[in-house]
């Protein structure tokens, strides 16, 4: 093998060198290469989508213009090399030399278990393996009794085996497939053919170098996180050595024998560094940082201060040692608390910990930042305080703009708090906060995993994921201690430390004070979440990526895409692609008196921040005020009620099926009800600062029904559309300009965010696009504005690319509610477009539909094993639709389905009841004692509507009969507790009031005033109660104050406002 690669043509190799690194030489361009280099660079720019105004400076980053970029275009398939690349060197030493060989013994067993590609990457673990021979040797005698050598080289080399694997892996399964498909593989199973695989193919180092000669790479990246990996352990362990006997004084343990180097607790930064936690043979353990730990020592003098002006309970101090640019900290182990004081004692600390964080403008403390360590909460990750920002300019001060920051600018940013900026689009995500955060999570990315393992049909594939748990709630008695539960001890623990900082503020300002100390520590500077970067790197090792480097570098250049709507970041996205090209998550610094930032390599962009972050802290110091704290309290607590399920809410019942109701109130007096809830809602508004848009802070629903504490999104169920639904209907009914316009500046703020944040991520009739076009039809016809029919088409067309994706199906998230917003815009505009995705979404349906013991369901993304019924989610959503479809479409498939959706709903009725079996959680439910529920969105009072409005599309026998009972069973079961859209008493009114259009039965409108007056007389002694815990208000249409609105709209005037809650069409047409 010797020479092996400088044998051959240079070129395959060359392959694997980035933009940056390649020549500009080039042959001569003929105008068929031009044509084909303007193809390709056209295609550059729209897949990574770039905006124009940056390609100059984007290529500029790498010392490039356009004619130089074009110029190593040309060159693609043979580029030549600006300089001998290190990886090149050792890539062919790994090749050309004999290094010690790698046995069972260097590696841990469960590698050896778990990887069938082991002899594709033993040239680079034997390499690996001598080059810790070689460093073992530099060692000094006197240290080597300190360490066990054998124990270090199995941690390198399990470390450097467990990453190659998932570098390569990919490959090797397309390589696998290919040579299945081209019948390259002998043996006579599956299991056989795949062992031939390993044989012929990727044990000997010829056949190995002819894979990565394909892929090269891959070959890059396989020679740096070998040499990475040995280099960033060796350099912590020679650390180690020589702070030795600094450790034995700093720390209480027994740190004689270090027998193993615990890897993988960290992120790779700065060259491969990570956090790493050292083992000894005496049990105990200590954490390596690779970076400052002054930042650490400065929060422990905090700490103590506060405990000096007695804070109760005291706070425990981590020990620390600091060595410039790593250190050493205290291992942290989760125990258990010993007494019911002691858990209690835990959440008055924590509150503590949130006036410390966010005084400190602390980010990030994550459920995995802390560990419960008895009743001690401990944080174990510093680096997130000071987090610095750039406010936006006055001109961009935006509605939501100033919902936004009033949230992050407030205890929610520590992201201690369980609370989420949006729950749609991008922004969605799973519960990980600080307190908030726990296993056991579906996570919104798909998983991979090997399937048909070990044979020639081995693939990855796409699975459910579950987030793991971490150790940040206390224990006691074997058990959780669930921090709602303790919601007043953390609310006390904040104020009695705020209170600390407010009658100590001058202290805190000056030079004496606690916080200048902090003014020359550096703080890591936080650009983009983490799990973007993630995902990134997980689409860099794509087989795709690594045939070219050009490939690797076009995929990163996606980062581009946010200079769109923010040029702030513009002067680091090179430092970042750089970073995620070695395979690192972008590491950037900021000094806390500086407004400078710099990169994992040291280079400064100066004046990146407004004023620094030190500034910022003694600012929010200054500010400090008994009415802010009582906000901030205030904000702890709604956002501790988003831990809640939303069916964990206990609700009283009023039984109006026999109660004999005689006051009626007029339409006047439920206009007027309205209209105070209107003016109530601009109370809590958030103007823009042009006066043009309008936003609110609330408490909304997740898609796994938890809650959420944000600002309005642009969604008719909890955003901002549900309330210009409100207030739009509010001035026609009023005849009051002045709700008009709160409408309108409603739908400027949805507009903004649909610009901002990307759009809604869903074709959801109630939280995607599909909502959009569902309000925007009927303003066009409110407000006989054609403008906003061509927004509504133009929101439906966005909801066909979801289609496909779609796997909620149902009437409030998936295909059903977009199918019926589709018909009703068919049915206004005429349009192709319109009932073409209504005839889409009908067949998306029918294709994903499962067939049951009896009739067909459908089983989503919510429970992958159940058909759920009712209206919402479940099958009476989608029997309804296709009822409607089959009317427009006269296609007896729709009908046929329509019939047997029905079929198999009708096997969960409950006689005894006069309801439907509520199939979610079931046995979570059963154990908490919750009834099958009565409301919209499941149970008989959604089957009602769901009901009524096929009926006028197919009866039988039995339709009819099923409305009557569910209404008896809406009048008797359905209300009290909430008087929300969603799950409370204005949702279930409207049964009465749908049904009195349909069945023409004026009696079932005059009974739903009569409860309406009932309800009306209730609320002027105890208030308004919106569908959330913890009897808070909140804005949106579904679950609070405005939907409450619309609902007595709908009793005031039922012929000109449209039931919502059907996706009911504009009372009108346009003109």
């Amino acid at each position: 093998m010797s020479k092996l690669l400088l044998s051959k043509e240079l070129s395959p190799w060359n392959r694997g060198l980035y933009l940056h690194e390649r020549s500009v030489k080039c042959q001569e361009i003929n105008e068929e290469m031009n044509e084909e280099i303007n193809h390709y660079i056209k295609e550059w720019y729209k897949r990574t989508g770039i905006p124009q105004r940056f390609v100059a400076k984007r290529l500029a980053n790498d010392g490039l213009d356009e004619n130089s970029f074009r110029k190593i275009i040309s060159t693609k398939e043979i580029p030549n090399a600006l300089k001998e690349e290190r990886w090149m060197e050792l890539l062919e030493e790994i090749f050309s030399k004999e290094h010690i060989r790698v046995d069972d013994n260097d590696l841990d067993s469960s590698e050896l278990n778990s990887h069938m590609f082991l002899d594709f990457i033993r040239p680079f673990l034997e390499w690996t393996k001598t080059e810790i021979s070689k460093s073992f040797e530099q060692i000094e005698d006197n240290y080597t009794s300190k360490i066990n050598e054998m124990a270090i080289q199995r941690n390198i080399l399990t470390a450097v085996c467990r990453n190659l694997i998932t570098l390569a892996g990919r490959v090797l399964i397309y390589e696998l497939n290919l040579a299945r498909l081209e019948k390259r593989l002998h043996g006579e199973t599956p299991e056989k053919r795949f062992e031939y695989f390993v044989k012929k193919f990727i044990t000997r180092k010829e056949d190995i170098y002819k894979i990565l000669s394909k892929y090269p790479v891959l070959a890059r990246l396989m020679v740096q996180t070998a040499e990475r990996w040995k280099n960033a352990i060796f350099e912590a362990l020679e650390r180690f050595l020589h702070d030795y006997d600094f450790i034995q004084e700093s720390f209480s343990g027994d740190f004689s024998k270090l027998v193993n180097i615990k890897t993988g607790v960290g992120d790779l930064h700065k060259n491969g560094r990570s956090v790493f936690v050292f083992e000894f043979s005496s049990a105990d353990q200590l954490v390596y940082k690779p970076r400052s730990m002054s930042i650490d020592v400065h929060f422990n003098q905090l700490l103590n201060w506060l405990n000096n002006k007695g804070a109760n309970p005291q706070f425990k101090l981590l020990r620390v040692l600091n060595h410039g640019e790593y250190g050493w900290q205290e291992f942290v182990e989760a125990k258990e608390c010993n007494t019911l004081e002691g858990v209690k004692d835990f959440y008055q600390r924590l509150g503590g910990y949130i006036a410390v964080l966010h005084i400190l403008h602390a980010t990030d403390m994550h459920m995995e930042n802390i560990i419960a360590s008895g009743e001690h909460p401990q944080f174990i990750d510093l680096e997130s305080l000071f987090q610095n920002f750039n406010p936006v300019s006055d001109d961009e001060f935006t509605a939501l703009q100033k919902a936004t920051d009033e949230l992050s600018q407030s205890v929610l940013r520590t992201a201690l708090l369980p609370a989420s900026l949006f729950k749609s689009g991008s922004f969605r995500s799973i519960e990980l906060s600080g307190i908030g955060g726990h296993g056991g999570q579906r996570l919104p990315r798909a998983k991979y995993e090997f399937e048909n393992s070990r044979t020639d049909k081995m693939r990855l594939v796409k699975g459910i994921g579950f987030s793991k748990g971490a150790k940040n709630r206390p224990m006691y008695a074997g058990k959780e201690a669930f921090p709602e539960k303790y919601l007043d001890n953390m609310v006390s623990g904040f104020e009695s430390v705020y209170n600390l900082f407010l009658n100590n503020q001058q202290e805190l300002l000056s030079s004496e004070g606690p916080i200048l100390p902090f003014e020359n520590d550096k703080v890591r500077a936080l650009m983009r979440h983490t799990q973007s970067y993630s995902t990134m790197l997980e689409g860099g090792i794509h087989p795709e990526s690594l045939q070219d480097g050009l490939n690797r570098v076009l995929l990163f250049d996606y980062l581009w895409r946010v200079a769109e709507v923010n040029e702030d970041i513009v002067p680091l996205i090179s430092s970042e692609t750089h970073d995620l090209l070695l395979g690192d998550v972008p590491y950037f610094q900021s000094c806390i008196n500086s407004t400078s930032v710099w990169d994992s390599r040291g280079k400064e962009v100066k004046e990146f921040y407004k004023q620094s972050a030190l500034e910022n802290t003694l600012n929010r110091i200054r500010m400090l005020t008994v009415e802010e704290c009582q906000k901030q309290m205030k904000y702890i607590r709604i956002s501790m009620t988003t831990m809640l399920k939303r069916w964990d809410l206990k609700e009283y019942r009023n039984d109006f099926s026999n109660r004999k109701l005689h006051s009626m109130a007029t339409s006047e007096q439920f206009l007027q009800q309205a209209i105070t809830i209107g003016d109530k809602l601009l109370e809590s508004a958030f103007w823009g600062n042009n006066l043009e848009d309008v936003n609110w802070i609330g408490i909304g629903a997740s898609l796994n029904d938890r809650w959420l504490f944000t600002p309005l999104d642009a969604s008719l169920y909890d955003g901002v559309l549900g309330v210009a639904m409100f207030y739009a209907y509010l001035g026609e009914i009023s005849n009051n300009e002045k709700y008009t316009q709160v409408a309108k500046s409603a739908v400027q703020s949805a507009l903004d965010f649909l610009k901002r944040y990307d759009g809604l991520g869903s074709l959801s009739a109630f939280n995607g696009y599909a909502s959009v076009a569902y309000v925007f039809s009927h303003l066009a016809v409110l407000w006989d504005d054609n403008t906003y029919l061509q927004k509504a088409l133009i929101a439906l067309s966005d909801c066909e690319k979801w289609i496909e994706k779609d796997q909620a199906y149902d009437l409030i998230g998936g295909a059903t509610g977009t199918l019926i917003v589709a018909l009703r815009l068919y049915e206004l505009t005429k349009s192709k477009k319109a009932i073409e995705i209504a005839i889409k979404c009908g067949e998306h349906l029918i294709k994903n539909a499962k067939q049951q013991r009896e009739g067909y369901g459908w089983t989503s993304h919510l429970d992958a094993d159940t058909a759920l019924v009712g209206l919402s989610h479940g099958t009476t959503g989608m029997a309804w639709a296709l009822a409607e479809l089959y009317t427009v479409t006269n296609d007896e498939q729709f009908l046929n389905y329509s019939k047997q959706a029905i079929a198999y709903e009708r096997t969960m009725f409950m006689p005894d009841e006069g309801n439907w079996s509520d199939l979610r959680y079931r046995e979570e439910r059963k154990r908490l004692g919750i009834v099958n529920p009565v409301q919209w969105c499941h149970g008989a009072a959604g089957i009602a509507l769901g009901r009524l409005m096929t009926l006028p599309h197919w009866n039988d026998t039995k339709m009819e009969e099923e409305i009557r009972i569910a209404i008896e069973t809406t009048l008797r079961d359905g209300f009290g507790g909430s008087h929300c859209q969603c799950h409370g008493d204005f949702g279930n009114l409207e049964v009465l009031l749908v049904a009195s259009d349909i069945l023409d039965k004026p009696d079932l409108y005059k009974n739903a005033v009569k409860i309406g007056t009932e309800i009306v007389h209730e609320v002027n002694e105890t208030g308004w109660c919106c569908g959330i815990p913890q009897n808070e208000d909140t804005p949106s249409l579904m679950l609070g104050l405005s939907g409450i609105g619309y609902g007595l709209l709908r009793l005031a005037a039922p012929q000109k406002v449209p039931p919502v809650l059907v996706l009911g069409k504009p009372m009108g047409t346009i003109k």
